[in-house]
């Protein structure tokens, strides 16, 4: 407190304007940033959204697959193709080549398995003899389907593709529980970056999914297995077929089997960028969806409008701050002309007039130390001639009273001539006359 006392007042002032201002912008920041941090929010929702889009259109899409095999399935049936014979897989797969609708997948192959897991039919890719290994594959997928249909893991190898998912459903001939059919599929991977409006939800994709006039509509998309295998992957830099680059961020979600958006950053050694990522389960599937956006894409508004404001704030906190510094600077100035001229005043100078450049407070005070100038110049000048008048007097009667000294003195030492003469001449010569009447007497 003794310190600011100390201050000057432009200092004071300015000391007490930044100390307001930084309360009201830090007030404003904190306000605009938290505006900004429920924007981010929301574009963890619609990312999370958008997840949950993508991942409805492969469920709607594994859906058809398994009713599609029962519809199908059941009129080869009726037909007169038993279940053991080779028409009925053949004939499911010949109908999904021809009517494959799936963007994401294709069917690769068909299996038609009993009540004991035992293989009826196949046709297509994976071969049952090499990829099952007997009859206990058959058993365990028999034991998955509890509901209508089921998906499962890949079965095995795809020559020259990646093993997708097993859709699993049964068949019915005459009202009658009919054989099990298993519809492999292999992914439809690309290296163009994955935008959802190109994903017809009513028609297949492009071979090549059009690019997106805008960014913020390019994702990469991948399909994680339980394993963390990514068994789809479409987007840049993505690698079907390995360990997902995501898999240690996602796997507590997927062992809770809940959904999430959250931002991923690479650890120590990480080579990806940092990512806004949304994870969302294939519902009846072990699968997960990953939905992933570089940070500088999916917060480009946020990171933008932080920017912007703390800019904004920046630049309106300096600015204000020139404007208090020059208002305080027109207020000061008068009172340090004043203080100038009360300090010249204090050392005697009272002929410099107080001119100073204000029109309020200030000014009324200017004039009144004005007048108070010169009231003391003139009684200043007053008392001059006053002094000088009694300095002439006194000159005067000194020269008179020097006069008149001058004067007794001067008859002083005549009357002392004259006494000094009549002593030599008359009071001399008596006592010599008596002298010398004594010496004859």
């Amino acid at each position: 407190m003794n310190r600011l006392r100390h201050l000057g007042l432009q200092r004071r002032i300015m000391l007490y304007v930044t100390g307001g201002l930084a309360a009201m912008f830090g007030v404003l920041v904190f306000l605009g940033l938290g505006a900004i941090e429920e924007a981010t929010q929301l574009v963890f929702t619609e990312r999370l959204t958008t997840a949950y889009t993508t991942a409805g259109v492969l469920e709607r899409d594994l859906t058809r697959v398994a009713i599609d095999s029962r519809e199908t399935g059941a009129q080869l049936l009726r037909t007169g193709a038993g279940p053991a014979s080779e028409k009925v897989a053949q004939g499911l797969l010949d109908y999904f080549r021809r009517t494959d609708p799936y963007p994401f997948f294709e069917v690769s192959g068909v299996w038609l398995l009993d009540d004991r897991g035992a293989l009826l039919d196949e046709a297509g890719s994976p071969i049952s003899a090499a990829a099952t290994g007997g009859a206990q594959v058959g058993r365990s997928i028999v034991a998955a389907l509890h509901d209508p249909e089921a998906v499962l893991q890949a079965l095995g190898p795809v020559p020259g593709a990646f093993p997708f998912a097993a859709i699993v459903t049964r068949l019915t001939a005459g009202g009658a529980p009919g054989p099990i059919v298993v519809v492999s599929t292999v992914s439809t991977n690309s290296a163009a970056p994955y935008v959802p409006a190109a994903y017809a939800p009513l028609g297949p994709a492009p071979s090549t999914p059009p690019r997106a006039g805008r960014a913020s509509e390019e994702y990469h998309l991948e399909v994680v297995d339980p394993d963390g295998i990514a068994v789809l992957g479409i987007g840049p830099d993505e690698h079907p077929g390995s360990v997902s680059s995501h898999f240690q961020a996602i796997r507590g979600l997927m062992g809770q089997g809940a959904a999430a958006a959250l931002l991923h950053q690479p650890g120590p050694g990480g080579s990806f960028e940092p990512h806004v990522m949304a994870v969302v389960p294939l519902a009846a599937s072990p699968y997960y969806v990953v939905l992933e956006q570089p940070v500088d894409v999916a917060l480009a508004l946020p990171l933008q409008l932080r920017g912007r404001l703390l800019l904004t704030s920046g630049i309106g906190f300096l600015a204000a701050l020139l404007v208090a510094w020059i208002t305080t600077r027109r207020v000061v100035k008068p009172t340090e002309q004043l203080t100038a001229a009360a300090e010249r005043m204090a050392l005697g100078d009272l002929a410099s007039p107080i001119d100073v450049a204000a029109q309020d407070e200030i000014w009324k005070l200017a004039t009144s130390l004005e007048a108070m100038r010169q009231h003391l110049q003139a009684a200043y000048e007053a008392t001059e001639r006053t002094n000088r008048e009694l300095e002439s007097r006194v000159a005067e009667r000194t020269a008179r009273l020097g006069q008149v000294l001058r004067q007794t003195f001067s008859a002083q030492v005549e009357e002392r001539r004259r006494l000094a003469r009549e002593l030599h001449d008359e009071t001399a010569q008596t006592l010599a006359a008596l002298s010398i009447a004594l010496d004859r007497a």
